[in-house]
């Protein structure tokens, strides 16, 4: 599955992170793999962080250009775990 959000404002983009989250709690996603683009590094990260402080179990990790090689490779080698 495939999600992405667009360029919005920061309040739009909490939005689009809660209805996210809210579509993992109810188990829409409880299965396979998921990417979800963001337009921002930060993004990326913070969603990180949200899904994994609301229980979303798995290898939830964050993957952008601001990574140096080691970093992105040890994102990818969870991704494909």
């Amino acid at each position: 599955m495939l999600i992405k959000t667009s360029k919005c404002s920061n309040e739009d983009q909490d939005v689009a992170f809660s209805a996210i989250d809210a579509n993992f709690q109810a188990g829409c996603f409880h299965s396979g793999s998921i990417i979800i683009y963001v337009w921002r590094r930060i993004d990326a990260e913070a969603l990180t962080e949200q899904l994994k402080g609301s229980g979303v179990e798995g290898g939830v990790v964050f993957y952008h250009g601001g990574m140096d090689h080691g970093q992105r490779a040890k994102a990818q080698s969870q991704v494909n775990n």
